[in-house]
């Protein structure tokens, strides 16, 4: 006569599909907690993360950005090579000097003096070093195959352009690659 809500746990468990989530584990899940309360409370929910994102804005407007100084370098070792550039060392650059004839070959006495001229003029500047002339037998390479053109190769600091003006006068020189 009396009917009760009441089921037994026998009842429960043979509902209950395979694998699927028990209540007490449901209520347990933080994440599915949320879930819910938010498809429950969908406008408290949307208002509130735009009053986050609204408020996140303002704080980091009021705490302002800070600006990198440029003239300061960065840690580890590009920082410190960086520290040293800047303390005045001066990378020597590769150079080269390219001499060249459409009458004369190199072996010719006239080219040969014109390459001992040119290595000799830079030679006596103090910013060039490791001068590499095309008549030593070890740099052969710098003498183009059809003998007319001859390149003598260095290091130097500074404006190299304005170093070998000043070394080699009388002769005419080109800036290339520009």
């Amino acid at each position: 006569m009396f009917r009760t809500n009441h089921r037994s746990r026998r009842s429960d468990e043979s509902t209950a599909a395979v694998g699927a989530p028990t209540a007490s584990w449901q209520a347990r899940n933080l994440a599915a907690r949320m879930g819910r309360w938010s498809a429950a409370h969908w406008k408290t929910a949307t208002f509130g993360w735009l009053a986050f994102v609204l408020l996140a804005f303002a704080l980091g407007g009021m705490v302002g950005t800070k600006m990198i100084d440029p003239h300061t370098s960065g840690p580890g070792e590009s920082g410190r090579m960086d520290r040293i550039l800047d303390a005045g060392f001066k990378q020597p650059a590769g150079e080269s000097v390219l001499i060249q004839s459409r009458s004369l070959r190199a072996g010719d006495p006239a080219f040969t003096a014109a390459v001992e001229d040119v290595v000799a003029g830079i030679s006596k500047l103090d910013v060039v070093q490791h001068v590499r002339s095309p008549l030593d037998p070890a740099n052969a390479g710098q003498i183009a195959k059809n003998g007319q053109a001859a390149l003598v190769e260095f290091e130097i600091r500074g404006d190299a352009f304005r170093a070998l003006v000043a070394a080699l006068p009388g002769i005419e020189l080109r800036r290339g690659g520009r």
